[in-house]
């Protein structure tokens, strides 16, 4: 009996050291992407879907830095990753989307739109608007040039 009661205490440290280990990774990986250190975000999500293989917000975060480094293709597959594992998740809607058009594939980005309007109807007016306004400060910026 105590053989048992050592073994659970064991295994309940392990999850704990586990969970503690994600959680740092994960901040990690935020950090690395608010520093605009791309590749290091996207190495510590590897890390970190060995561990957890089926998280969709390791996805997601992983697939925003694919993006944000104009790696279109690979990003529309995390985030294919993210909705197969979270089907509700506008913002992996959203960010497939722009992925899709940047890539010029335009319906297929429209669909993303809507569904991730049908999701969340504020968000995504949020996220289009600044998308827009950000778009006519970039022209601004050509024009001035």
């Amino acid at each position: 009996m105590k053989i048992y009661f050592i073994l659970l205490l064991f295994l309940l440290f392990r999850l704990s050291l586990n969970a503690q280990t994600v959680e740092e990774y994960l901040d990690f990986a935020i950090k690395y992407t608010e520093e605009q250190k791309f590749d290091e975000a996207i190495k510590t999500c590897d890390k970190l879907l060995e561990l957890l293989p089926s998280n969709a917000e390791i996805f997601y975060l992983r697939g925003v830095n694919y993006f944000l480094k104009e790696s279109y293709e690979l990003a529309i597959t995390d985030f294919d990753s993210t909705l197969s594992n979270n089907p509700n998740y506008t913002d992996a809607y959203l960010y497939r989307a722009k992925a899709k058009q940047a890539l010029k594939q335009y319906w297929s980005a429209l669909r993303d739109y809507n569904r991730a309007k049908d999701e969340n109807f504020y968000s995504t007016l949020s996220s289009l608007a600044g998308d827009m306004v950000s778009s006519i400060f970039r022209r601004s910026d050509e024009e001035d040039d």
